[in-house]
């Protein structure tokens, strides 16, 4: 028989991971892509990353902190991904929309109330200027600005 243990499940997702990762900063540093989508399973369970120890990682953690780990993976990656595309020397010519899939499902556990809001950020070619837009928005509506 298959024995499932959690930690399989975090090798496996961490491997998954890297392997993605690695590719994706490959795709995004190549100046004949015209366009490259990536999506990212973090800060999705289960937690693999250590964020204390600034490594991917296996060790068992808890929902909550196995989350936050992974939300600051999503932050190095995002990081790592903007420094590759500024070493390719892309960056005037390169957008980025960073957005969710759905919200955090486990906010009520935290706040009472759910927050049904999701990440939404928008940087378009040649770093125009900064603005904030409090509007509501469906983020499938972004299928047409992406087309």
């Amino acid at each position: 028989g298959f024995l499932a243990l959690p930690q399989f499940g975090r090798m496996i997702t961490r491997d998954l991971y890297a392997d993605m990762h690695a590719a994706a900063l490959a795709a995004v540093a190549d100046p004949s892509m015209d366009f490259v989508f990536l999506h990212y399973g973090i800060p999705h369970s289960p937690g693999i990353y250590d964020p204390a120890e600034h490594r991917l990682s296996t060790a068992l953690s808890s929902i909550t902190a196995g989350y936050y780990g992974n939300l600051a993976l999503a932050d190095r990656t995002l990081g790592e991904l903007s420094v590759e595309v500024g070493k390719a020397g892309l960056r005037a010519s390169t957008a980025f929309i960073l957005t969710s899939d759905h919200w955090w499902r486990k906010s009520p556990w935290f706040e009472r109330e759910p927050d049904y809001r999701v990440p939404l950020i928008i940087r378009a070619r040649n770093d125009g200027p900064t603005a904030r837009v409090a509007a509501p928005l469906c983020t499938v509506n972004l299928r047409g600005l992406v087309s």
